[in-house]
This record gives C-alpha cells, sequence and structure tokens, in this order.
C-alpha cells in the first residue's frame, strides 16, 4: 500500500465550508417567474408578434359577421335588395375567420414548442454542469418535475398568447361599434365587464398559492416514485413494500388537498365570470325591444347586438382561463428559475495548468485533507459531521491501495475527491504534483477512471 498518514475520523463542526451552495432555495418572489416568461417570448417574438397578426384577421372576420347580418336583415326587410350577396358575404368572412383560425393556432403551438425546447434544453444542460452537492441536496424527482410539468405550463401561456390578443381586440371592437350603434343599450350589456375584471384580478390572488402547492406536492410525489423503482431491489428485500406504498399515498394525499383547494377557489370564480356577459344578453333583450317598438332602433341593430353579446361570452371566458393559466405559468416559472439561479461550485480556474507530461503518470497525493458534509450536500444539521481529518495519503503510479473501513468512514469520499467532485474544507489533492483545484475540470475527469458501486 502507500503512504497513509491521518485518520478517517469527525472533527469541528465549524471547519465546514461555507462556500458550498444549499438546496434550491424557495421564497422568490412571483415577479422572477414572470421575468423569466418576458424573457422567453422576447426569445420568440417575431412568430409570436406573427401569430398576433393573424389572430387580428380572425377578429377581423368575426366582427364583420353580425355587421353583415345587421346590414342584410334590415335591407332585405325594407326590399332594397337581395339577402344572397348578404349571405355570400358572410361565408366569405366566416371563412377568413376559419382560416386565421387554423392558422394562429398552428403559429401558437409552434412558437411555444420552440420556446419550450430552448428552455428545457438550457435548463439540461444548467443541471449537467451543476456541482455534486446540488444534486445531493436536491431530489431527482424534483429536478424531473421541474424539467417537465413546469416547462409544460410555460408552453401552455405562450399557447394562448395569440388568443388573448385576438380576444381582447374582439372585446374593445365590439364594445366601440355597441357604443356608436346604441349608447344606452351598449352601457347595459358591458356593465357586466367591471365585475369580470374584479372577480379575474381576486381569482388570480387565491389561485397563486395553491397552484404553487399542487407543484410543490407533485415533485414530491415523483420523488418518491423515482427512489422507489430505482431502488426496487432495496424495498423488496427488506420487504419495505407497505412502507413506500404508505409513503406515496401520503404526497398522493397532499396533492389532493392543494388540488382540491385549487378546485374550490375555481369553482367560485369562474361561474360568475362567465355569468356576467349572459346579464347583459338578457338587458338588451329586455331593453332593445322596447327600441325596436319604438322605432329608435332597427331589427337588424337588435340582431346584431345579440350577436355581439354573444361574441362576448367565449372572450371573456378565455380571458379568465388565461389569468389561470397565468399564475401557473409564474409559478412554473419561479420553480425553474430556482434551479437556473443556482450557480456551479466546482468549475475551471482562472488560470489553469495542465498536467505534466511525465512518465510514469497516476501519482496521487493527498495532502492534510480535511472534509466535511453538511446540510448543503443533503444531509440533516443533526446528522453533518466532517469525516475526513488531515488525512495524508501517497499512492505511487501502478501501485494499489485498499481503503477499509465501516460504513460512512469516508471510503468513497476519498474517491470522490480525486476527480474533484467535491472541494476539500482543508489541505489539498494533487495529481502528479498538481491540485486538482488549478486543473480544468474536463482534463481531470478525462484523467481519472471511477468505477461506482452502482455500475
Amino acid at each position: 500500500g502507500g503512504d497513509a498518514v491521518g485518520s478517517v475520523q469527525t472533527m469541528d463542526p465549524s471547519s465546514t465550508r461555507q462556500s458550498r451552495a444549499p438546496a434550491i432555495a424557495a421564497g422568490h418572489t412571483e415577479h422572477v417567474g414572470w421575468r423569466l416568461l418576458w424573457t422567453s417570448i422576447k426569445s420568440q417574438r417575431v412568430g409570436i408578434v406573427i401569430g398576433m397578426l393573424v389572430a387580428l384577421g380572425w377578429t377581423l372576420g368575426r366582427i364583420a359577421i353580425p355587421l353583415l347580418v345587421q346590414v342584410g336583415i334590415d335591407r332585405g326587410i325594407d326590399g332594397q335588395e337581395s339577402t344572397t350577396k348578404w349571405a355570400l358575404l358572410i361565408v366569405l368572412a366566416g371563412c377568413l375567420s376559419a382560416a386565421c383560425l387554423g392558422l394562429r393556432r398552428y403559429l401558437a403551438f409552434s412558437n411555444a414548442r420552440i420556446i419550450e425546447t430552448r428552455m428545457r434544453d438550457r435548463l439540461f444542460a444548467h443541471i449537467q454542469r451543476l456541482h455534486f452537492a446540488f444534486h445531493d441536496a436536491n431530489a431527482t424527482g424534483d429536478l424531473m418535475s421541474r424539467a417537465n410539468t413546469d416547462l409544460q405550463q410555460f408552453q401552455n401561456i405562450i399557447t394562448i398568447i395569440p388568443i388573448i390578443t385576438g380576444n381582447l381586440v374582439l372585446v374593445v371592437a365590439v364594445a366601440i361599434i355597441m357604443l356608436v350603434v346604441q349608447p344606452l343599450l351598449a352601457v347595459l350589456a358591458l356593465v357586466s365587464l367591471p365585475f369580470v375584471n374584479y372577480f379575474g384580478r381576486r381569482f388570480a390572488q387565491e389561485l397563486h398559492p395553491s397552484v404553487m402547492g399542487i407543484q410543490r406536492e407533485s415533485a414530491e410525489m415523483a420523488t418518491v416514485v423515482e427512489e422507489t423503482v430505482t431502488g426496487v431491489r432495496v424495498v423488496k428485500g427488506f420487504g419495505a413494500e407497505q412502507v413506500r406504498a404508505a409513503k406515496l399515498a401520503v404526497e398522493a394525499d397532499d396533492v389532493h388537498t392543494q388540488s382540491m383547494a385549487a378546485s374550490m377557489t375555481r369553482s367560485r370564480y369562474l361561474p360568475a365570470m362567465e355569468i356576467m356577459p349572459n346579464l347583459g344578453l338578457i338587458m338588451v333583450l329586455a331593453y332593445g325591444g322596447h327600441l325596436v317598438l319604438d322605432g329608435q332602433m332597427t331589427i337588424g341593430e337588435l340582431v346584431s347586438f345579440n350577436i355581439f353579446v354573444l361574441m362576448l361570452v367565449q372572450p371573456l371566458r378565455m380571458l379568465g382561463i388565461a389569468v389561470a393559466n397565468g399564475q401557473r405559468a409564474a409559478a412554473a416559472g419561479e420553480r425553474i428559475h430556482e434551479v437556473l439561479s443556482e450557480d456551479p461550485l466546482i468549475v475551471a480556474p482562472e488560470r489553469p495548468v495542465a498536467l505534466p507530461d511525465c512518465r510514469p503518470r497516476g501519482r496521487v497525493e493527498f495532502r492534510g485533507v480535511s472534509f466535511s458534509y453538511g446540510p448543503e450536500d443533503g444531509v440533516p444539521p443533526t446528522d453533518a459531521r466532517p469525516v475526513l481529518h488531515e488525512l495524508d495519503l501517497v499512492i505511487d503510479p501502478a501501485e494499489s491501495v485498499a481503503v477499509v473501513g465501516p460504513t460512512v468512514s469516508g471510503k468513497s469520499t476519498i474517491a470522490n475527491l480525486l476527480p474533484r467532485f467535491y472541494d476539500v474544507d482543508a489541505g489539498g489533492v494533487l495529481l502528479d504534483g498538481v491540485d486538482v483545484r488549478d486543473l480544468r475540470p474536463q482534463e481531470l475527469r478525462r484523467s481519472v477512471g471511477l468505477v461506482f458501486e452502482e455500475t
């Protein structure tokens, strides 16, 4: 064996490194999620703007239909013109709306998938660059949830951006047309809009905590599933199936509780947001009928008013859905940002050196190495304890050394410090006389071979 001096033991916890990052920190504000979403949208702004312009074409076709119906009915009743021409124009307006609808959906999903792919690639590459301590402190299931479920929420909100654009323009244009045709009747028809806006804001404020809870609990449930599946041999070997099933049941109940809280919020606000425009339709029929009988309004105008009011129902409902999707996307953005904001701690030095071209190669030296795991490595504070204390170990080229000791005595730690999976608290690890912290991690790990016990 080599020359080994020192010990593999505990030492004062105060020597634990302060530079290593803790587990993913929660508590970012909601604005972080919105900023990440806005940055993603700007990266695909050309395609999104084209989708919004196509949505305006859909809005134009939709608005034209009630206006053509109005003119066709009034002139048909007066006997001035045949209704055939107006019927054909209505068909053309419908075709324009349908064509723009199909193109809008294609562009919406195309833009959303592009942004989702870019964000997934960025997140995956960043996770791979992060240090081992980060992965020790964060469950695989949670990271998988952020890379899949949360990114799906991003994709959903980007998909409906053209829809929101078309619906907003539709609501504004319809309101202006109605005010021009019959101001008082328009006010009666649109009086519900402020209430829809009020319920929408309250809906967003109350839904956000539940949405965050759902995504958090879903990640914890995914972690239980991932740990059970990957460790199924251990689970079966110790007959722990019921234990794991009970743990999964607890997490599933937590997801159910959060989901029911979100459902309760939706059940309170979505019906109110949907019924408000229908109240406007009742007012149009009640007051507009009297205006027609008094000769102050034509039948065509009353029919077009009814169509316009009915056209407002779906856009206003979609705005409520957009608010909910926006909250989910903001919550997802927070969780994605929590990962992206983590900085890799094991990085190349500013002035890296190269391994010497000497023969023989492969001299390993641990010089006064002290190392400890702590909460930043996924170890509970009560269990945190140093495992290496001033360890001196020299292994010459072509020499074989077996490190023997009880469980959690530091055997694997010694192997993990050589390729710099972790940085030491004190001392240094040298390869061919060069401190591993002075080497590029890629070059170092190409020069060191490890065979893990899981292999």
